[in-house]
């Protein structure tokens, strides 16, 4: 239920304007006072939704009042109409200027009191909608970073006893299909991590926390070495993973490891989404003022509705997430996406159905920034 308060010295306007205020919604509480100061008394202990008051009142004028109402907690954004007379033009500039969010001229016009009070009073309630929706992300952020942080550190250990028994360190395991659980316990354990590391480095963007680390290096060298981490994964589905790189590609000022971690997570993508027999090609060419770098495959291609999905965070284009082909957590091309702009660069995707992606990067040759 909408709260207006009727702030006038004069019966008759309170009671008329009191009568106009609860015809604005159907479920609305209307107070009225003679005297701005109990106004700002009964503001003090319950915050309205929306004030009507009058300028020439006299224990306090308009300008003053709103002044005065501004400064309670809770009450610097309440929308405030002040009704003057025509002739009141220097009124009406003090109250706007004390922080006035809008006037009505007296005598009021009903159907214009009733539009404006209505319109302010949604407006208010999208404010509050959306301050809502801001806390709330920003509690989800605050959660995702100091829970990947917690995660992270029982998960260096599994990680690590799981490589103590593969490399049989301490000696001979024993059972041979034990190598074998080890092996799956490492490899999901690191899967694991890089997700957490993807969650909190895109937490980190979205609180412009996260640092580039700038400086100049091969292009193409850092290219080549993120398709040979990847060359096994692709041999395993009979795919031809080729990086196709110019010999003369120019030093390019980046964030090395994000650099790198960029473009193993659009390999992956394209691998993951290639069927067997298929091709996966990194190619790169430089433009006026940069570097195009493209990662084409030849997979099962994305509709527009699955490319606008897959761009946001934990997107996936599965419609079913409990029953999904393609594993992930939908979180390697949003972060890419992010590092890239982090970069001053671009990302854009040309892709159909059946008929392959083609993803293209531009990286400037200089990065002017160094933090979100």
């Amino acid at each position: 239920m909408s709260r207006i308060f009727i702030v006038d010295d004069r019966r008759t306007n309170r009671r008329i304007l009191g009568e106009l205020a609860r015809q604005v919604e159907e479920s609305v509480e209307v107070s009225d006072y003679e005297d701005p100061r109990n106004a700002l008394l009964a503001a003090s202990d319950s915050v309205p939704d929306l004030i009507i008051t009058d300028f020439n009142m006299p224990e306090m004028d308009g300008a003053t009042f709103v002044d005065s109402f501004r400064a309670l907690p809770g009450c610097a954004d309440i929308p405030v109409i002040v009704v003057t007379a025509y002739e009141d033009r220097e009124y009406r500039y003090r109250a706007l200027e004390a922080g006035a969010t809008d006037f009505l001229l007296s005598p009021v016009d009903h159907h214009e009191f009733i539009t404006r009070a209505r319109n302010l009073l949604n407006l208010r309630r999208q404010i509050i909608a959306r301050e809502a929706a801001e806390t709330a992300n920003e509690a989800k952020t605050a959660f995702l970073a100091n829970m990947s942080h917690e995660l992270r550190t029982p998960l260096n250990a599994i990680i690590g006893f799981a490589e103590v028994m593969q490399n049989e360190t301490l000696g001979p395991i024993g059972t041979p299909k034990y190598l074998e659980y080890s092996a799956h316990i490492s490899e999901s354990a690191e899967q694991l991590r890089a997700i957490i590391q993807n969650i909190l480095d895109i937490t980190l963007i979205e609180e412009g926390k996260l640092a580039l680390n700038l400086e100049e290096i091969d292009a193409a060298k850092a290219l080549q070495a993120a398709t040979f981490m990847l060359a096994l994964d692709a041999s395993q589905k009979d795919i031809v993973l080729n990086a196709d790189l110019p010999a003369d590609m120019p030093p390019i000022h980046v964030d090395k490891g994000k650099f790198s971690q960029i473009f193993l997570n659009l390999i992956a993508n394209a691998i993951k989404f290639t069927p067997e027999g298929g091709n996966v090609t990194v190619s790169a060419e430089q433009v006026a003022d940069g570097l195009n770098i493209r990662v084409a495959d030849t997979g099962i291609g994305m509709s527009r509705d699955d490319q606008n999905l897959a761009i946001q965070r934990f997107g996936q284009v599965s419609n079913n997430p409990h029953n999904k082909k393609y594993a992930g957590a939908g979180l390697g091309l949003t972060l890419a996406i992010n590092l890239i702009e982090l970069h001053g660069g671009s990302l854009s995707i040309d892709s159909a159905e059946g008929k392959g992606t083609n993803v293209q990067v531009f990286f400037p040759l200089v990065v002017m920034r160094q933090t979100a």
